[in-house]
């Protein structure tokens, strides 16, 4: 992500905006109604993002994120499936980037910002590394460190204005860890969001719904 942002950032031509998307996202408003929205828009980032603090949990969620986060793991290479996490703030303090001034924020992978925001992602990517080192460290444990990367550096910049809403259409409905499919029968519910985008979509689960979308957006 951030080897793409510096990539297109770079020249006259760099774009307004920038919308992080996957394969598995798709349009739902046509192009014209998205940079109108974006143009006029009062924010910087739209990002899905929690602040994740200590015992100030709103939903578990935020729980897992403290622990994922904040908390110091402990391996032990005998054991290459188990350690231990230090979650004590008075012990954290002193191994983490985390502080009263620069606080740990989480949320959904998926974002748009224009170009300030991108370009201050950017410097701050490249010049203060303790954030990106502390997170390379929890790779190893499967920590999924790009839900909290981004989103801190953000929300922790003084000038930038940030909207909690991402513009994308995503159903939680479904329990479990990933979101419900979108289908067909979704389609009403598409057409009426404010979002730019949806997702996730599965060409090999339901290829009508893109057909339809590839009408309402034409």
């Amino acid at each position: 992500m951030m080897r793409a942002f510096q990539m297109i950032s770079q020249g006259a031509d760099a774009p307004d905006w920038v919308i992080l998307l996957s394969g598995a996202d798709y349009p739902i408003k046509p192009a014209d109604p998205i940079l109108k929205d974006l143009a006029s828009s009062p924010y910087d980032v739209h990002i899905h993002h929690e602040l994740i603090q200590y015992q100030a949990y709103e939903r578990e969620w935020q729980k897992r994120c403290y622990k994922r986060y904040c908390g110091i793991k402990i391996g032990f290479p005998a054991l290459k499936s188990f350690h231990l996490t230090l979650t004590y703030p008075w012990v954290t303090k002193f191994f983490t980037p985390f502080s009263k001034d620069f606080r740990c924020f989480a949320g959904d992978f998926w974002f748009c910002a224009n170009r300030k925001a991108i370009n201050y992602l950017i410097a701050f990517h490249e010049n203060e590394t303790a954030l990106a080192s502390h997170y390379r460290n929890l790779d190893p444990f499967g920590m999924s460190p790009d839900e909290s990367y981004h989103h801190t550096i953000f929300c922790n910049a003084p000038h930038l204005q940030i909207s909690g809403d991402n513009l994308r259409y995503i159903d939680w409905s479904k329990s479990g860890r990933h979101p419900k499919t979108l289908l067909l029968e979704d389609l009403a519910k598409l057409q009426t969001s404010p979002a730019h985008f949806a997702r996730k979509f599965d060409i090999r689960t339901d290829e009508e719904i893109l057909d339809q979308l590839d009408r309402v957006i034409a």
